[in-house]
């Protein structure tokens, strides 16, 4: 009878040892990194004050009721290689705008949020150049006013057709009611 020898290897050779300490070892550094994008991010969703939110959400819906009723709608270009952006203005109008403001809002990223002047260039054509790279998902806004311009206008004057659009696109974006 012959006896068998086994080679014995270390305890931290073994794969049970490791498979256990390797456990608690990737939960610690997976907090780690919860823990950096916990402190170094903002949170930019958060509203103090949710009674003036709310009464702006009934503004903004009366603008675009406004916008609905004198079926106004609008066409955006967008010129990639000089960064202008080009706009079609149609609806019923007493007197066309010299300017409209274009919002366009980052649907996660605040600090990428930028408010556009576009200017008349013919009748109901209008265009701005843009600043900056806009590639990515955004909410456009039209609107027929400025905020400084919101209180001298009335109501039946203000109006706003949005949409949602990934940009750069090729395609002309339609804004509508």
């Amino acid at each position: 009878m012959q006896l068998e020898t086994t080679d014995i290897q270390p305890w931290y050779k073994q794969f049970w040892p490791c498979f256990v300490f390797a456990i608690p070892a990737t939960s610690v550094v997976v907090s780690m990194v919860f823990i950096y994008f916990a402190v170094n991010t903002t949170d930019t969703l958060v509203v103090d004050d949710y009674y003036k939110q709310g009464l702006a959400i009934n503004q903004e819906l009366g603008r675009i009721e406004v916008a609905s009723k004198r079926s106004i709608s609008a066409q955006l270009n967008f010129n990639l290689e000089d960064n202008i952006i080009s706009l079609r203005l149609s609806g019923d109008f007493e007197t066309v705008p010299d300017a409209l403001r274009l919002e366009m809002i980052h649907p996660t990223l605040e600090h990428k949020d930028r408010s556009v002047m576009l200017v008349k260039t013919a009748e109901r054509y209008f265009s701005a150049k843009l600043q900056g790279n806009v590639a990515g998902n955004w909410h456009l806004h039209l609107s027929s006013a400025s905020q400084d311009d919101v209180k001298k206008s009335s109501l039946e004057e203000r109006w706003l057709i949005k949409n949602t659009a990934r940009l750069p696109s090729a395609k002309p974006v339609a804004l509508i009611p």
